[in-house]
């Protein structure tokens, strides 16, 4: 592990704290394909798991009179299912159909955010099979976000609640996915200890991203996060086929 690795890492995870600080999403998805130009993309799922239990626990931890925990539960309930079916992905799949397939994913949650995708509400069974989606990609991909963000904003979740639920559902998935992606051996030292090293670096971006979720404009803020994951996504690409 040199320097270049861990200044790469740490800048990931710094950009990626403050984002999710002020608008409830982005940690993974920003640090998993950025990460991944550093350490590549089964490594870049390991610094995404470690550091972002400890970014997404400590914001659920202030946040969690605010959670809706029955959404919650049906999120967690098929996550559970999807969990370890993505962790075989991560282990079998090679490095660049999982870059290819993260950065369509990235896109894809670009394009129906950008789009204003809403509906009235959504029945349990759904919220369930969101759950077992985000799982699969949080195993195989690191970047669970997606289906739940989807979810939540379509249904025009409040902003608080929505910060408060989608970090501790973040929080508790890399909770009960990091011992199986160890048990697997997908990963590598590199990931674990560079993520690791990030730590005191994240505490800072979310010290930062705390002060700013409470001066910006969400809906300002949340446009400016998805020009940032569009250009991510293209960066991704741009690595594989280079």
């Amino acid at each position: 592990m040199t320097w270049a690795v861990v200044t790469g890492v740490c800048g990931a995870v710094f950009l990626a704290t403050v984002v999710q600080q002020v608008s409830g999403f982005g940690f993974a998805l920003l640090c998993v394909p950025l990460a991944s130009l550093v350490v590549g993309p089964k490594d870049a799922v390991a610094v995404a798991m470690l550091a972002g239990l400890v970014s997404s626990g400590k914001m659920a931890h202030g946040l969690r009179a605010q959670v809706h925990r029955p959404e919650l539960r049906r999120l967690l309930l098929g996550a559970a299912l999807g969990l370890p079916i993505g962790v075989v992905g991560l282990r079998l799949l090679p490095d660049d159909p999982l870059r290819v397939a993260l950065a369509v994913v990235v896109l894809t949650m670009v394009a129906v955010l950008a789009g204003g995708y809403r509906r009235a509400s959504t029945a349990p069974r759904t919220q369930v099979a969101a759950g077992v989606l985000s799982g699969l990609l949080n195993g195989s991909l690191g970047t669970g976000g997606p289906p739940v963000i989807v979810l939540l904003q379509a249904t025009g979740t409040e902003q608080h609640r929505f910060r408060a639920t989608t970090t501790a559902f973040f929080a508790t998935c890399d909770l009960a996915a990091i011992p199986l992606i160890l048990v697997s051996g997908a990963t590598t030292a590199t990931g674990w200890w560079s993520a690791a090293a990030s730590i005191p670096v994240l505490l800072v971006g979310d010290r930062v991203g705390h002060r700013l979720a409470y001066r910006i404009d969400r809906d300002q803020f949340a446009r400016v996060v998805l020009g940032l994951l569009a250009v991510t996504a293209v960066v991704t690409l741009v690595a594989v086929f280079a």
